[in-house]
């Protein structure tokens, strides 16, 4: 199979995929095209959906691989240092990039610096934060009680890239194609389907975050994120530019 092919394969199946999991959308036969990638007929009119993936930074990417490698090993860490019942979610630095060869130095250095708050935290499940300007890691900390846990656990406050990580990638996405509508061929409505790749899996893109992405300026009538490997979709809230 040709590249050519297999793009139109897989811009297909992502559209199939869009409709399979929002049942209350418009459904209509598909076929591959270009500009937009896909034109679906339904009575008396043709949709042209547009399909694009989410394109991260990749040293963002080993960051936050990277990061979960100190979570884990300052979890280990945690067992015999903290109370059992300790819940404890970090909110990271935007610009951490901690090394590999450093990773135990921040794990101890986080399970030390979340050790010394740990008298206090209230019994009663109320969360205690904390500021840490002088780590290299941990921007804020957020600890309580939770009588059920039977061990400590240390992990991020959000999962993988924030919100507002996302959302400025979404952004850029949205933008660049909007530049590009302008040549798409004439349809009654124009979708944008931005779909997450396997890369980005949920150590890197927190698809419960998805829906929480705000509103976006765009010309397009609708427009959907969704994660390739998990299927979760949501559509994103679009405003008119002037």
């Amino acid at each position: 199979m040709s590249a050519r092919n297999r793009k139109v394969e897989r811009e297909l199946a992502a559209a199939e995929a869009l409709l399979n999991a929002m049942p209350e959308l418009r459904r209509g036969t598909l076929r591959g095209a270009d500009r937009p990638d896909v034109r679906m007929l339904v009575p008396g009119a043709e949709i042209g959906i547009e399909h694009t993936e989410l394109s991260f930074d990749h040293e963002l990417l080993r960051a936050e691989h990277e990061i979960g490698s100190v979570f884990a090993e300052a979890r280990k860490m945690a067992l015999g240092a903290l109370p059992l019942t300790l819940d404890a979610a970090v909110a990271v630095r935007d610009d951490a990039r901690p090394a590999k060869r450093d990773r135990r130095t921040h794990a101890a250095r986080l399970v030390a610096l979340i050790a010394r708050e740990v008298p206090f935290v209230a019994d009663d499940g109320r969360m205690h934060k904390f500021h840490s300007p002088a780590d290299p890691l941990a921007e804020r900390v957020y600890l309580r009680h939770v009588p059920s846990y039977r061990r400590p656990f240390i992990g991020p406050f959000s999962v993988g890239i924030a919100a507002s990580g996302i959302r400025s990638h979404v952004e850029a996405c949205i933008a660049g194609k909007d530049a590009l509508r302008a040549d798409y061929e004439a349809c009654a409505e124009f979708w944008l389907l931005i779909v997450v790749p396997d890369e980005c899996r949920a150590n890197f893109a927190d698809e419960s975050e998805f829906p929480k992405l705000g509103s976006f300026r765009s010309g397009f009538n609708r427009a959907f994120i969704m994660g390739r490997l998990s299927g979760a979709v949501a559509e994103l809230t679009l405003e008119r530019p002037d």
